[in-house]
């Protein structure tokens, strides 16, 4: 957690913003109690109390950005909290001076004259969220927030595919490619908010329950076939 001698209950500072750009800003997500029902982004319980990183550069006409989760692998480090699980590791990217076992040209980094972060960390880029810019708090209550250096916000952008949906820089072709990549894996599933990983895990595993089943009753019928006329 950011150091605050903050009382509970007290009222949260509004964010700030350090430049015209948001992208590569670290901002804290408060715990949901603290967060206003009609802006709460409605993620995992462990994600909240947590910091974030903002991927977008402006936020949409909303007031909504996307980010990436920040986590310090509960003090662990990335090598031990996954092993031997190496595939797990592609998806965390170090943030100076953490280090990854398997990235070790992908450390991002601070300007000189910024702070480190509390914990050694490291950004979860598996699933980038939606949230509210009023929800995010600063992560210190001084001296400004953390905000990645230029070269490795490009290779954090980079390691993680992302496309800004709300940078009116970026190509419609881009965006509309984007938007494919969201929903059009699922369009049969009404009601269903992009970016629940639990939902679309669950469609996943039915989907492959069904082909399986499909595969059993083949493989049945095959059997029967050749059971009623033996050779």
């Amino acid at each position: 957690m950011p150091p605050s001698n903050r009382k509970p209950g007290a009222q949260l500072p509004s964010p700030r913003r350090i430049s015209n750009s948001l992208s590569g800003q670290i901002m804290w997500l408060p715990q949901r109690h603290r967060i206003p029902a009609d802006i709460d982004p409605n993620v995992e319980e462990g994600a909240y109390n947590h910091p974030v990183i903002i991927m977008s550069r402006v936020p949409s006409s909303e007031g909504t950005v996307e980010i990436f989760m920040i986590t310090s692998m509960g003090a662990r480090g990335n090598a031990q909290a996954h092993t031997p699980d190496w595939n797990h590791w592609l998806k965390y990217v170090p943030i100076k001076p953490a280090t990854h076992p398997t990235m070790p040209d992908t450390q991002l980094c601070f300007p000189n004259n910024c702070p480190p972060l509390a914990k050694n960390s490291y950004v979860n880029i598996r699933q980038c969220y939606f949230v509210h810019l009023e929800a995010l708090r600063p992560y210190r209550q001084s001296g400004g927030d953390p905000v990645l250096g230029r070269a490795s916000l490009r290779s954090l952008k980079e390691v993680s595919a992302f496309i800004d949906l709300y940078d009116p820089n970026t190509s419609k072709k881009l965006k509309e490619a984007r938007r494919n990549d969201m929903v059009g894996s699922l369009p049969e599933v009404e009601g269903l908010v992009v970016g629940d990983k639990n939902a679309v895990q669950t469609v996943r595993h039915i989907s492959l329950v069904g082909l399986l089943l499909l595969v059993l009753f083949a493989v049945a019928y095959l059997y029967l076939r050749v059971a009623e006329n033996p050779p």
